[in-house]
């Protein structure tokens, strides 16, 4: 087992599996070796969890606006999407002990469609491949769900899907008698998922067609 290559990255875990939203970096790392461990997998050298933390804090965290320029945002555009509070002032970037901070509303700003495909995949790789439902409480609070995976909360990711099952036949958000809430999907939930995002970029479904075009036999012939 120790041999067994390490599948618990910095990523998967803060996002995917943390249950906290702030954590000092030397505590994440501690975290991130335990997970490690009970995944029976080798645990990672401390200075490989330092790196893939700050690698992590300097892609998602925005930094001092006074001190960003373009290059550095070209260069990090995934800041744009707010994921973690702003990296502490200059004067205290060597201090390794500063938190990391999830901003777990952030994924209302997450367009509705890609909000429904996110959940509409989930739900075809754990609860079924067919037709069926899963509960909203499950889409909004299982590890590597959509509503972790996307700091979205069961009101946001609600309004999303309905937005989305207002146009779609196939899709609707219902409530059971004893009043929970699930997403209900007649047809297949992975083809589903790409006819809502392909509905909402067009362009997808083109680069979808051109590319199953040249991957048949008759475009080799």
């Amino acid at each position: 087992m120790s041999s067994e290559q390490c599948h618990v990255p910095t990523w998967r875990y803060l996002f995917g599996h943390s249950p906290f939203s702030r954590s000092s970096r030397a505590k994440l790392q501690g975290r991130l070796a335990a997970a490690a461990d009970a995944a029976g997998h080798k645990t990672p050298a401390a200075s490989v969890l330092a790196s893939d933390i700050a690698c992590l804090v300097s892609m998602y965290a925005p930094r001092d606006p006074t001190a960003a320029n373009i290059e550095d945002e070209l260069s990090n555009p995934f800041r744009t999407l707010h994921l973690l509070d702003p990296e502490p002032p200059a004067d205290r970037a060597a201090d390794r002990s500063h938190l990391v901070a999830l901003r777990r509303m952030a994924g209302r700003r997450c367009p509705a469609p890609v909000q429904a495909y996110a959940s509409l995949d989930f739900a075809a790789r754990t609860a079924s491949p067919s037709a069926g439902s899963i509960s909203l409480a499950r889409l909004a609070s299982d590890p590597l769900g959509p509503g972790r995976l996307l700091l979205t909360g069961t009101a946001d990711l609600r309004r999303a899907l309905n937005q989305v099952a207002n146009r779609h036949a196939d899709l609707a958000v219902v409530q059971s008698g004893d009043g929970e809430e699930s997403l209900v999907y007649s047809c297949p939930p992975a083809l589903l998922a790409e006819d809502v995002l392909a509905g909402a970029y067009p362009s997808l479904r083109s680069a979808t067609s051109r590319a199953a075009e040249g991957g048949s036999p008759s475009s080799l012939s």
